[in-house]
């Protein structure tokens, strides 16, 4: 094994070879002659040299035919050859570092200069033996680089300094449904296609180039696949001048997970927006979600409840209830409709309806319970207004049914009962009857407004009219009660559009009222004026009164007031509902004053017909006053 570098001097002059062999001879380098071309041929095919110092004009073969075939060779094709020559014309005849050829050196030569250059080749030839070896490491971890790449669960791709695609790996090509084939040499924006602004055009947006990472998603659609959305990553491959060469960077398909995200997003929103409270919570009983609707229910924050434990909405005696709704969830089976009480944040009970559900885990283990309260006090009040009702109606149809069954009975058995008796049990029946239908048509009125049924026949109706004959209609009633109902009118006609049936109804309903609440001997006072464009309609009594904290449900469905029910006079409770949807539906309002053990007072306000208002200037007498008594 020869240590040092060597060195072969090919010349067929021997003094032009001694001259050179003394000139290196300071760097202690084995030094090999060739007299020909055809002998320093031979020498490359025992061994290799560091460099070959080679004349140019040799008889027989001159140097640059022995370069080229030097050249030729594997093992020699890349050693470097320094020409020597006496001619400056050898320097233009040929090309002069074709071939391998690194340098010419020009007779006379300094031999500090070619010392200088011989000793360059030989460290760097007797660097080979590393440089090989670290060559060989590197391209051993490059394959397995390679290898790692090609195995990767993630795109992986390249491109050069013109953005064009130097590799693929196999990920890519799936992710892309590109082949590295048909990614090979294309701009790196074939991924989104030619119909689509590419995001990463050096050309479309100038300001890549000076970006040290990109990193979007964009939308892709691969040939015979249906759309997906992959995140880009990528980051510059720095050059030899501190420039960029390319780029390297990853590709994922996130399509499931955006849509996963999306999914969550919207449940979010709808667990935000919804009504209902929405809480969830893990296998200890810890608050873990707090919805904008568990807020309202309870009173409490989010802040205030995620991470404590869900005890703190359930009151004394219902601790029971935390491990049996968990204990279901543990099953795996859901809760549907337990109705309990909880307490706000304030310290007073509510009544809700939980539904709880179990939370599954990655592996389809259960990690908790999904929990909806929804408040049912509003429907345990309902229900038991409902009650009420039924028993009510029940009451209130059963008592005429009753009296027109008795006296019917009466009539049929005994027909020898003198005519005064027959006509009183026929009176009795037939205000019962007239009870009942008054009872029926209330009940169906109502259920046609609640169904917006409402039916309106508008004509033109003087007020004063329809005033009138319900004071008439209800004077046989005032007259049974010992009250007096009294009209005034600052008009004698006041023209508004309307149904005179129902509006004659509204205030029939109002008189009634005002008659069966006043005591014997009372006034009951109708009055009627103009005000701007409006007609006033008051029903005034001095009878029991309602409390100021009912007025607000008076015109309720079924409401009635504590007075009227502790002294038991008649009614279910939906007069003055009547009253208030037939005024709203002519685009009038009612409203209600009233003092315990003093009176009420009624107020209607519609609107007048404005072409056919009566001047006072025209009123004659101005003003009109009847009585029913």
């Amino acid at each position: 094994m020869i240590d040092k570098p060597q060195v072969l001097i090919v010349d067929d002059n021997a003094d032009n070879r001694f001259a050179i062999v003394a000139a290196l001879k300071p760097l202690a380098l084995p030094i090999v002659e060739a007299d020909s071309g055809f002998a320093a041929l031979r020498c490359l095919m025992e061994q290799d040299f560091a460099v070959i110092l080679l004349d140019v004009r040799m008889t027989t073969m001159d140097g640059f035919e022995t370069a080229a075939l030097i050249h030729q060779r594997q093992q020699s094709e890349t050693t470097p050859i320094i020409f020597l020559t006496a001619f400056d014309s050898d320097l233009k005849s040929s090309d002069q570092y074709a071939d391998g050829v690194v340098d010419f050196i020009v007779a006379p030569f300094d031999p500090t200069v070619l010392r200088a250059k011989v000793s360059v080749f030989a460290n760097l030839f007797a660097r080979g033996p590393t440089h090989a070896a670290s060559a060989l490491e590197v391209e051993a971890s490059a394959n397995q680089l390679r290898l790692l790449t090609d195995a990767a669960p993630i795109g992986i791709f390249q491109t050069d300094e013109a953005n064009q695609y130097v590799y693929t790996n196999p990920r890519w090509s799936q992710i892309t449904g590109i082949s590295p084939q048909d990614a090979a040499g294309q701009p790196w924006s074939t991924l989104v296609g030619e119909s689509k602004e590419s995001p990463w055009d050096p050309d479309m947006h100038p300001s890549l180039e000076s970006q040290s990472e990109l990193s979007f998603q964009i939308e892709i659609a691969g040939p015979g696949s249906e759309p997906r959305i992959v995140s880009v990553t990528a980051v510059p491959i720095p050059d030899c001048d501190g420039g960029r060469s390319g780029w390297v960077g990853i590709v994922a398909d996130v399509t499931a997970q955006v849509k996963a995200e999306l999914a969550a997003s919207h449940l979010t929103a709808v667990v935000e927006s919804s009504h209902d409270a929405i809480i969830s919570k893990d296998l200890n009983g810890t608050i873990t979600s707090w919805n904008l609707g568990a807020e309202r229910l309870y009173g409490y924050f989010a802040t205030e409840t995620l991470g404590r434990s869900i005890r703190m909405l359930v009151p004394d005696g219902h601790d029971e209830e935390v491990p049996e709704i968990l204990g279901t969830a543990l099953q795996g089976k859901p809760l549907d409709d337990f109705e309990t009480i909880r307490t706000r944040k304030d310290g007073t009970p509510i009544e809700v309806s939980l539904t709880t559900s179990p939370i599954l885990g990655p592996t389809g283990a259960v990690v908790g319970a999904s929990i909806i309260a929804r408040d049912i006090s509003d429907r345990r009040k309902a229900e038991q207004l409902k009650d009420e009702f039924l028993a009510l109606v029940s009451h209130e149809l059963r008592t005429p049914l009753t009296s027109i069954v008795a006296h019917t009975e009466l009539l049929l058995d005994d027909d020898l009962l003198e005519l005064d008796i027959r006509r009183r049990f026929l009176k009795v029946i037939d205000r019962n009857s007239v009870r009942l239908e008054r009872l029926v048509g209330d009940l169906l009125f109502v259920a046609q407004i609640e169904e917006d049924q409402l039916s309106l026949s508008m004509k033109d109706v003087d007020i004063v009219v329809v005033a009138t004959e319900s004071i008439e209609a209800m004077s046989l009633r005032a007259r049974q009660s010992e009250i007096n109902v009294t009209l005034t009118s600052t008009q004698t006609s006041l023209l508004l559009r309307g149904d005179p049936g129902r509006i004659g109804q509204a205030i029939d309903n109002l008189i009634s009222n005002a008659i069966k609440y006043s005591p014997r001997g009372a006034t009951v006072a109708v009055r009627i004026s103009a005000v701007n464009d409006t007609c006033v309609i008051e029903i005034e009594d001095h009878g029991i009164g309602i409390a100021t904290e009912e007025l607000d449900l008076l015109f309720n469905r079924f409401f009635r007031g504590t007075t009227a029910t502790r002294l038991h006079i008649q009614g279910v409770g939906l007069g003055l509902l009547i009253v208030k949807r037939i005024i709203e539906g002519h685009s009038g309002e009612v409203s209600v004053v009233s003092e315990t053990g003093v009176g009420t007072t009624f107020s209607i306000v519609l609107p007048l017909v404005q072409s056919d208002l009566v001047l006072q200037s025209e009123l004659l007498p101005p003003s009109v006053s009847r009585e029913a008594s």
